[in-house]
């Protein structure tokens, strides 16, 4: 390989980087919505729409679009040598082969001998981050958008759309934008609150586009595991299945106060978002 993909990286005059790197930010901004976070003069949104934006494998997408070398074949971007290096990202075909985010390089590449490792580069991803942010003021007022973080973001579309119909054709207008500003793809979920939303963009894994609505929640929410809420990692997952809590329905439908005992405030939160009722808004 001649060159890294990095090394293709033209700095945009407006993009108001500094010349030296600058550390990206890999976490969002939360971990999940609080309960001060939530309007709490309604129950659930109505005539709301949102749309959540997932950059699929952000950093390696954008190595393999600038060096065709690597198009196609199991990339990571992070650390390239040592035992204590890590993988930031992955292309879809190294987690073929099991490879994960935060995942040594050294234990990646003895799973995956011929995965391809590239430093990460900030600025340049920054950069593209930018120049998306900047395409979908196009569609909406700032306070509309919600960056997540480096690769997640959150768009109200309610100022544009009157139905869901609407709102989906937006939602690919969103997807043919990023393909044409950056040449790269996201998978949406759209939905009637963020919670839903962000669950949905994983449905279709890459360059999808999932809508969950008011009448779609017990169908296709509701059978999902517990650790597929936002905000619920294995250890919540492990305390509520001693609960028999297994699904998100079973979640909506627990006992309000078993769940405020074992998990104070955020298990009302917890339960709120399983039964769709995430009233919080774009943050900004």
């Amino acid at each position: 390989m001649d060159k890294l993909s990095s090394f293709f990286f033209i700095q945009r005059k407006e993009d108001g980087l500094p010349d030296i790197f600058r550390r990206v930010r890999l976490l969002p901004l939360y971990s999940f919505p609080h309960f001060k976070d939530f309007n709490l003069k309604i129950t659930e949104h109505k005539n709301r729409f949102f749309v959540h934006l997932d950059f699929d494998a952000f950093f390696a997408q954008v190595e393999q679009r600038d060096n065709p070398n690597l198009q196609g074949k199991p990339v990571s971007v992070g650390s390239t040598t040592g035992e204590k290096g890590i993988v930031m990202t992955a292309s879809y075909e190294a987690r073929a082969f099991g490879i994960e985010t935060g995942m040594s390089t050294w234990q990646a590449k003895k799973i995956c001998p011929s995965l391809i490792s590239v430093p990460c580069y900030g600025p340049k991803y920054e950069s593209v981050t930018q120049n998306l942010m900047r395409g979908l003021k196009s569609f909406v007022p700032d306070d509309c958008i919600e960056q997540y973080s480096v690769d997640e973001v959150f768009v109200d579309i309610s100022p544009i759309v009157k139905n869901f119909t609407e709102a989906t054709e937006v939602a690919k207008q969103i997807k043919q934008k990023v393909r044409e500003l950056e040449d790269l793809t996201c998978s949406i979920g759209l939905s009637y609150n963020k919670s839903f939303a962000k669950m949905a963009t994983k449905f279709q894994k890459t360059d999808g586009l999932s809508v969950v609505t008011q009448e779609d929640k017990e169908k296709i929410i509701y059978p999902l595991r517990v650790k597929k809420l936002w905000g619920i990692g294995h250890r919540i997952e492990k305390r509520l299945g001693v609960y028999n809590i297994l699904t998100l329905r079973d979640l909506a439908k627990a006992n309000p106060a078993a769940l405020r005992k074992e998990f104070g405030i955020n298990g009302i939160v917890f339960q709120k978002l399983a039964r769709g009722e995430d009233t919080s808004g774009i943050f900004k």
